[in-house]
């Protein structure tokens, strides 16, 4: 077939469209499952692992099992930001209340949660579609820290350690930092996990 010359226009503009649907029909069907994603990421720990050391250190090793169930490409996980606590005996905290008629005070509430450690980390760990992934995050329980308060928390949870516990349960309050072509978003999640303790 001879095309006549009026019809190569048509012809160049028909084949370049064709190419461009060719092209963005896979960035525009993966944009489509973003939000989807955004509301399935989820992650769970799947272990913990509790180590001494000679110089009096304790460290954990939080493994989270991170799950993107969605067939979205194009997240990572670029950081995290966790706060480790754990279950002991009661006592009592300062924290402050806000609002009300007596505007905001330190008030003493009784709790049996003891704050031990917030730890932040660069991760950069690319989250393919329907992948799951592990993920180690290391806390450090060092008594001689520079931080006083750390010192403190590390110095009592070396002494519930001391009294040989059958369990120690574990609560991790968690910011995982996803990045996404949208920039970063926060998934928080509140875990527990309770760790078996054996003694030599």
């Amino acid at each position: 077939m001879v095309l006549r010359k009026f019809d190569m226009p048509t012809t160049v503009f028909f084949a370049i469209a064709v190419v461009s649907v060719i092209l963005l029909a896979y960035p525009m069907w993966n944009y489509t499952r973003f939000y989807l994603a955004l509301w399935n990421i989820d992650y769970i720990i799947s272990d913990v692992s509790i180590y001494a050391s000679e110089s009096n250190n304790i460290r954990i090793d939080i493994e989270l099992l991170v799950m993107n169930p969605t067939d979205y490409s194009g997240l990572e996980v670029r950081s995290s930001s966790c706060r480790l606590s754990y279950i002991d005996g009661a006592h009592l905290v300062q924290v402050m209340t806000y609002g009300g008629s007596y505007g905001s005070r330190l008030v003493w509430v009784t709790t049996t949660v003891w704050d031990l450690k917030v730890e932040s980390h660069r991760l950069r760990i690319p989250l393919a579609p329907n992948e799951n992934k592990l993920i180690t995050l290391p806390f450090i329980i060092n008594p001689d820290s520079i931080l006083q308060v750390d010192q403190e928390n590390a110095r009592a949870f070396i002494g519930f350690v001391g009294t040989e516990p059958q369990e120690i349960e574990l609560l991790l309050d968690c910011h995982l930092y996803i990045s996404s072509f949208l920039g970063d978003f926060d998934a928080q999640r509140y875990l527990s996990y309770s760790v078996p303790m054996s003694y030599q």
